[in-house]
């Protein structure tokens, strides 16, 4: 197994009665770039994810089967990752401080970290490219050396293996053939797994393909193979229409009785299965995010569901108090922050909310915030809650709540607030 760095065997995931993904087997190769492919909702960000444990954070998700990490030989492998396997996102950007300050966020001493990185960039032809940055705050950088900043941030972690969602998404065109470069270069140093929807961008930096599709493993190949020979029908159908489908299913008429193979059913039975809550844990089983109750549902189920969930504090940030009348909350205490829509609150207030917050989880509460959408307020408070009470500062807060949930933080004068309250709003 020298030449595998992860295996993945008999792996299933789902949400509530819903199976998503299904993988009887995959190996990844050990310092190649393996691109994972396929129509767009067809399961490849879901594998990343779950890579990373991030599909867990949702109440209604459910998994079986194995993932085998085989860890590289040698003194230095391995032995400055806090996480052998890292993502970067989709949409992912720095928001503050120069591009080094940023590549350098997650390393303990400056001066030897800035030796690394000196000889890390020095390694790569395409650091060219965004060298002259360094010093340069990444409000003056493009979307590109954002990208690129943070792959040198997980470099000088030393990873095992590299999750990369989308690592071209919304880059400007001018920059892609340096992008590509950069990740070319990557191939031979580090086990890298990358979705792509573009196809060409995968045939200029990928060793291996993976293809996916309605949520299942179709074909693994080298890449030039799979764009010149491609094994199966749905492969072919993908590489000449971009979209491939299998049959939803097939039916008692198609085959023998015999033969007919029922789906297995869900493994578990996660709680609030059968609403639609938009929930998100942040920190899992303390501290979450969701949409309004009773959006999508009847209030008094949503709210059952989520006591289920064992939440303790609900706090409101809609402009107006949920409407409960005669519905009984139980044990969920309901705090109203209001807050307008694509706003940011006063300052002053969000300290103070977040100070009251703070007796109920040293009392050992969970808390949950929700706005109408469950995206943009919700993401705030989520961000500024782990900067007073985590200590994180504001650009990893956002990234943390980002990765949850990419939607999370919606305007630009929401992530302004958050940078603003990193930096001298802290309770």
């Amino acid at each position: 197994m020298q030449d595998v760095a992860l295996e993945i065997e008999g792996l299933r995931v789902g949400y509530g009665h819903a199976e998503v993904l299904h993988v009887d087997y995959l190996a990844i190769r050990r310092n190649a770039v393996t691109a994972l492919v396929g129509p767009v909702a067809a399961g490849k960000s879901t594998l990343v994810r779950h890579l990373v444990g991030l599909d867990a954070l949702v109440p209604s998700s459910w998994s079986d089967g194995s993932i085998r990490l085989h860890r590289a030989a040698g003194p230095s492998a391995g032995t400055h990752a806090s996480e052998p396997i890292q993502l970067i996102p989709q949409k992912a950007r720095l928001y503050k401080r120069t591009l080094r300050e940023n590549i350098l966020a997650n390393q303990p001493n400056d001066e030897v970290a800035n030796a690394r990185l000196e000889q890390l960039l020095a390694g790569f032809q395409a650091s060219r490219h965004f060298m002259h940055c360094l010093d340069r705050d990444v409000g003056e950088c493009s979307l590109a050396i954002h990208r690129a900043g943070l792959l040198f941030r997980a470099l000088l972690d030393q990873p095992e293996v590299l999750l990369l969602d989308e690592p071209l998404s919304d880059v400007a065109m001018a920059d892609e053939d340096w992008m590509l470069e950069l990740l070319y270069e990557l191939r031979g140093r580090l086990t890298v797994i990358m979705v792509s929807h573009n196809k060409n961008q995968v045939r200029r930096v990928a060793d291996w393909v993976v293809f996916i599709t309605g949520g299942m493993l179709v074909e693994v190949a080298p890449a030039d193979r799979f764009f010149e020979q491609p094994a199966s029908e749905l492969a072919r159908e993908f590489l000449l229409s971009g979209s491939a489908w299998p049959a939803s299913r097939i039916t008692h008429a198609d085959v023998a009785e015999e033969d007919v193979v029922e789906p297995e059913p869900a493994p578990h039975a996660p709680p609030a299965t059968d609403r639609e809550l938009g929930f998100r844990w942040v920190i899992p089983g303390r501290l979450g995010g969701m949409h309004q109750p009773g959006l999508f549902g009847d209030l008094e189920g949503d709210l059952a569901a989520v006591e289920a969930l064992g939440v303790d504090v609900l706090v409101t940030l809609t402009e107006a108090p949920l409407k409960l009348g005669d519905v009984d909350p139980g044990g969920i205490d309901i705090v109203w922050f209001p807050i307008d829509d694509m706003q940011a609150p006063d300052v002053e207030a969000c300290r103070r909310v977040l100070a009251d917050l703070d007796v109920e989880v040293q009392r050992g509460r969970n808390l949950v915030f929700h706005c109408r959408g469950g995206l943009g307020r919700t993401g705030l408070m989520l961000a500024c809650f782990l900067i007073a009470h985590q200590g994180m500062s504001p650009e990893l807060a956002i990234e943390h709540v980002r990765k949850v949930n990419p939607n999370y933080i919606q305007s630009q004068t929401q992530v302004n607030f958050v940078m603003a309250f990193g930096q001298d709003g802290t309770p």
